[in-house]
């Protein structure tokens, strides 16, 4: 679970919490993989124990409860008024991380197994798949509902604002594709279909993201007359960035050289 290392200056701090964050859930996964990986039941259900006595470990979930229509298939209602959305075990603890974890690796990096699923464990697959789908809600249900879609889906949003969305939708992407592969079987068709639409209409808002960047480098264009597109130093989630490269590779998109 390595990546490629980042140099950041003091004007830029709120990429230095990212990368805090980062490090821990990529340290807190790896940690608790291997830890899984060497003990027994007996001293796994230990632990359970020991963290069920540390409120501070609580892990809470269905947090999208506030945004999801009721209408969704995939909405989390409350069995009874006794259900509990606060979780604790060293289950709910990996999940937590992983889900945190892929989730920043599909946003800031170009690497493919975001969630290493390889590692995913019977314990700790169904806290996984809940915090997973809350994911995909809160942060689908919330991108639909905000101004800066409808400017996105039209290729007309600001440069900052289009990559902030449309790393956001890469990462509901990951969500959905990584449900799929674990847990396709535990949704029924209804449900199957909706995560179907969703994902593809967040592949929109990220097309958007990359037509509005697209559109930026067209209308500002650089100061460096020998400049060339392959030399872009263009940062950013590896999808939306591929995606721009593209638009300039098919001529969708130019920089203009302004001297």
């Amino acid at each position: 679970m390595r990546v490629p290392s980042v140099f950041v200056t003091r004007q830029r701090n709120e990429n230095a919490y990212r990368l805090v964050g980062f490090s821990e859930y990529a340290t807190a996964l790896n940690m608790f993989t291997k830890l899984v990986s060497i003990s027994n039941d007996q001293e796994l259900q230990e632990m359970d124990e020991m963290i069920k006595d540390h409120p501070s470990l609580t892990v809470f979930t269905n947090l999208s409860r506030g945004i999801t229509p009721p209408t969704s298939t995939i909405a989390e209602t409350a069995l009874n008024q006794e259900e509990r959305y606060d979780k604790q075990g060293l289950a709910w603890m990996m999940a937590l991380a992983r889900v945190e974890y892929g989730a920043m690796v599909a946003g800031f990096t170009d690497i493919e197994n975001h969630y290493h699923l390889e590692t995913l464990g019977a314990d700790e697959k169904a806290a996984f798949k809940e915090l997973l789908l809350d994911g995909v809600r809160m942060h689908y249900f919330s991108m639909v509902n905000e101004p800066l879609g409808r400017l996105v889906l039209k290729g007309n949003a600001g440069f900052s604002e289009a990559f902030g969305f449309g790393r956001r939708a890469i990462m509901v992407r990951s969500m959905i594709n990584a449900l799929a592969e674990f847990a396709r079987d535990e949704f029924n068709p209804a449900q199957q279909q909706e995560l179907a639409n969703i994902n593809r209409e967040v592949g929109y808002y990220a097309d958007g993201s990359i037509a509005s960047v697209s559109a930026y480098l067209m209308t500002n264009g650089v100061s460096n007359a020998s400049f060339d597109s392959d030399s872009l130093d263009l940062r950013g989630c590896g999808a939306i960035v591929r995606g721009i490269r593209g638009d300039l590779a098919a001529g969708r998109a130019r920089i203009i050289r302004k001297e």
